[in-house]
């Protein structure tokens, strides 16, 4: 039963740890890569736990029994930290009661090589907490945990402390924790002891920092006062409260006063030309009006010295007000004068008891790009306005500055070129690479992110020209269309010659096979078909033996076969049939006289109308072939008892599919069709087009060829 208790704390403490990092922001963990401590029980892996990433662990830097004397343990980093928000998380895990520190500091160094007499400075801390216990700020910036007598409950109270501080401008190398020694009251005789287990002793399982963010938000952290005292009715509300960068902690005043004797005040360290502010409302659901005619203040000077507000807003004045975790977005044109400052003062008009009340005050100086210098293909060019580039340029390299602190989260800017494209782009480095435009005048544009997500309002604009060369001025092209004009008229006046010529010899030859096509179909084509008449006239007239009419009647099917093959020389020969529609009648008409008389009936899927096409002779002639191919195979190989014939004309393409039922390809390399596939794509490739065959969707086998059309 215990056991269980003390897994069912410690996955408790893990889940309150996630709940904490999702509540704050993602972040990236520290590597550390040493830990020292002035003296610690135990060996130097049970030292080295404490940075191992695991956060349970029956051991880690403990002290016992050296309780006397501070004691101190340095955590040094892999590499120097810069944030501008950390998170340091210290996990008690041990499994051993109340083993947390009683009494301790935290602070930080930017030494080269961190040491225990090296110079340390107090991390300033925006916020604190403990998951079992209640820690509370001491003198000389120590955090104490409230005494605590152990209880016999059956639970392993482990323990997780947590730090949210402000660190930025630092280059953190390493921390340093310090413990102190306190006593125990309710001893008879009190002894000194390090936490308020009852071995008095501690044991660190497990130290962690994570880089939060670089956040653009000067007021991060900023000191706040406030003229009257704050509710108090847990003595934890403070003015520090509205620049913690934690959204959940609120500040109001505590008497029942209206705001208008009431303020609190900001001190941002510096003079900041202001892009925009943000005044975010409290998350919950309660109060939420005391955020109407909240009156806003900016001073160049310190306005306790009577100085004149630089700008000012009354906010809401119509007493209206944001919802729960929302904020309000004030920009230079909200309020009247000029829109920068050191000094932000809060004030409230309203008629609502205790106003104003803020979550959170973010303020975002302007943030400008700077140009730092410019390449052309890897070559410095000068500076300045009016950068101009050498012709001939592909790729333009623009390394940019940003002088203001800070990185929001994602993209450091969006720019775009004016005229070539208005659309923006985003960047996440400084250096800009882009292709070079055209010849001409153009200008960049960029604006720079800020971390609350928004983009600042000034733009940098950088204007630059790119040169033509000589061969793309005015001058050149009149000249070129000039020459190119008279060269083009006698270029003309060559060609029409040449083509009269062609046009001429083109007609010659057409009407020369004409002549051959009517020689052929008139004379050879009447004495064959004579040849065939009077062998039926000899088998009837003359007696013979079976052998012999069998030798006659093969004759007599050569002699038609001959007729048939002449009659598609005669095809491709004509001119007239030189045309898309004639070639796609033919197919039709092969296709049924070689079918039909064997019973399989042939599915024909055409169009009615074929577009005006010319196609050359050869080009017929080649299709022709292998499309009698394939009929071949279908007759001789398939054993198909039904075929199907398509073809269709899209836009610069002609396409047969003759698909059959039949029982499909030989299965090996070679054998029967093998030889005629490959001729048929040997003829479609010959005059550019292709064909291909693969199974049927039913069963059989399926021909494309495809021709393309010029």
């Amino acid at each position: 039963m215990v056991l269980q208790e003390k897994q069912l704390t410690i996955l408790a403490l893990v889940f309150a740890l996630m709940a904490l990092t999702l509540s704050a922001r993602p972040g990236t963990t520290v590597v550390f890569r040493e830990v020292m401590a002035t003296y610690y029980a135990g060996t130097d892996e049970d030292l080295k736990r404490t940075i191992d990433g695991w956060e349970a662990s029956p051991k880690g830097w403990s002290l016992e029994p050296q309780y006397e004397q501070a004691q101190a343990a340095i955590f040094i980093a892999e590499k120097p930290i810069e944030a501008d928000l950390l998170n340091v998380t210290m996990f008690f895990m041990s499994g051993r009661p109340n083993t947390s520190f009683a009494d301790f500091s935290i602070s930080y160094t930017t030494d080269a090589h961190p040491g225990f007499q090296g110079a340390w400075h107090d991390l300033p801390m925006l916020n604190f907490g403990a998951v079992a216990s209640d820690l509370r700020r001491g003198p000389g910036n120590h955090l104490i945990a409230d005494e605590k007598l152990q209880v016999l409950t059956g639970k392993i109270p482990d323990d997780l402390y947590w730090i949210s501080a402000r660190t930025r401008g630092q280059s953190i190398t390493g921390f340093r924790i310090e413990v102190f020694p306190v006593w125990l009251s309710a001893e008879a005789v009190p002894e000194p002891r390090m936490s308020w287990s009852m071995d008095k002793d501690f044991v660190l399982t497990e130290f962690r920092a994570e880089v939060i963010s670089t956040t653009t938000n000067v007021a991060l952290g900023a000191p706040v006062t406030a003229t009257h005292r704050l509710w108090d009715e847990h003595g934890l509300m403070t003015a520090d409260a509205l620049t913690d960068g934690w959204p959940s902690t609120i500040a109001h005043p505590g008497d029942d006063m209206t705001g208008k004797d009431f303020h609190f005040e900001i001190d941002l360290g510096k003079e900041f030309a202001i892009d925009h502010l943000l005044l975010r409302q409290r998350g919950d659901n309660y109060s939420l009006d005391r955020f109407g005619k909240m009156r806003i203040r900016l001073y160049d000077q310190d306005p306790k010295e009577g100085a004149t507000p630089t700008w000012q807003v009354l906010n809401r004045r119509d007493g209206s007000y944001p919802a729960q975790g929302e904020a309000d977005d004030l920009r230079a044109a909200d309020g009247q004068g000029e829109f920068h400052g050191r000094y932000l003062r809060i004030s409230s008009e309203s008629t609502v008891l205790l106003s104003p009340m803020l979550a959170e005050v973010e303020v975002y100086e302007t943030r400008s790009a700077r140009l730092v210098s410019v390449k052309a293909d890897g070559q410095q060019l000068a500076g300045g306005p009016g950068v101009r580039i050498p012709p001939g340029v592909q790729r333009l390299a623009f390394q940019w500055e940003i002088p203001q602190s800070g990185q929001p989260h994602d993209w450091l800017y969006r720019w775009r070129v004016v005229g070539v494209s208005n659309d923006w782009q985003t960047s996440d480095t400084l250096l800009l690479e882009i292709p070079c435009p055209s010849p001409g005048d153009f200008q960049l544009e960029l604006q720079a992110a800020h971390s609350d997500g928004a983009w600042d309002a000034s733009v940098t604009r950088l204007a630059f020209t790119v040169d033509a060369r000589f061969t793309q001025t005015p001058a050149f092209l009149w000249l070129l269309a000039s020459g190119t004009l008279l060269s083009g008229l006698l270029v003309a006046r060559h060609f029409f010659r040449k083509r009269i010529t062609a046009l001429q010899a083109e007609t010659a030859l057409t009407a020369e096979r004409s002549r051959i096509a009517r020689n052929m179909h008139d004379d050879v084509g009447a004495r064959i078909a004579q040849l065939a008449v009077l062998q039926e006239i000899f088998a009837r007239e003359h007696p013979m033996s079976l052998e012999a009419k069998s030798d006659l009647s093969a004759l007599t099917t050569c002699a038609q076969e001959a007729m048939e093959s002449l009659d598609e020389a005669v095809w491709t020969v004509n001119p007239r049939n030189d045309t898309l529609t004639a070639l796609a009648a033919f197919l039709v008409q092969h296709a049924d006289h070689n079918l039909t008389p064997l019973g399989i009936p042939c599915r024909i899927d055409g169009p009615n109308t074929w577009p005006e096409i010319v196609l050359r002779a050869g080009t017929r002639h080649e299709v022709a072939l292998a499309f009698k191919e394939a009929l071949q195979n279908i007759v001789k190989h398939a054993a198909a008892t039904e075929v199907e014939l398509t073809l269709r004309h899209e836009t610069g393409l002609f396409s047969i599919r003759l698909a059959d039922n039949g029982h499909g390809l030989p299965a090996g390399a070679s054998g029967p069709g093998k030889d005629g596939l490959l001729n048929m794509r040997q003829r479609l490739e010959s005059i550019g087009g292709t064909c291909d065959w693969l199974p049927g969707e039913n069963g059989g086998t399926l021909v494309e060829m495809k021709l393309p059309l010029s």
